[in-house]
């Protein structure tokens, strides 16, 4: 399946999260361009005002759906893993990501955006990250996110991915195709 088919069809099914993740991208994303402060308070404002914008009621328990405080709380948790510390300096959001290979009479088309990406001193995408809200993704939805990042990885040559499941503050670990 390509990457273009596979975000279709992640898309809907993060659209039925609790965590509003279109919120918590577009926060992790005002962060890294220097947009919105990296603070518990700043965050829990910001993330109120996109709620409203998108016209989604902000709860006060997380199990009732959206709510700011745990939107924040995950933004921060995500960008304090270890993982993502160490790339930090070098991250960049929302960066298209396209390819295409040729088997014969077969073309395969790559299209979509990488979350965020670690750009390299020689300017080579050294990772691909993949922002996730999943409370308690199914062995098979965490599958189709590593095939995702197996395709960008493949398209941009970078040698890791990682998927940062951002309510857990647990990452997985993506190796290119052989």
């Amino acid at each position: 399946m390509m990457a273009n088919v596979k975000s279709l069809i992640l898309h809907e099914l993060r659209s039925h999260s609790k965590m509003a993740p279109d919120t918590l991208h577009k926060l992790l994303e005002e962060i890294l361009t220097g947009e919105t402060l990296e603070a518990q308070d700043a965050l829990r404002a910001r993330a109120t005002e996109l709620l409203v914008q998108i016209g989604v009621a902000d709860n006060a328990d997380p199990a009732d759906g959206p709510c700011s405080v745990e939107i924040a709380a995950s933004t921060l948790r995500g960008l304090e893993l270890p993982e993502i510390v160490a790339l930090r300096p070098r991250l960049q959001s929302e960066v298209p990501v396209y390819d295409s290979k040729v088997d014969g009479m077969t073309m395969e088309l790559t299209s979509g955006v990488a979350d965020a990406v670690a750009i390299a001193g020689d300017g080579k995408i050294e990772a691909v990250i993949d922002w996730k809200s999943d409370v308690d993704p199914d062995p098979a939805l965490v599958e189709l996110y590593r095939g995702q990042v197996r395709d960008y990885l493949a398209a941009t040559k970078a040698p890791k991915g990682l998927i940062v499941f951002l309510t857990l503050g647990r990452v997985e670990k993506v190796a290119p195709n052989p």
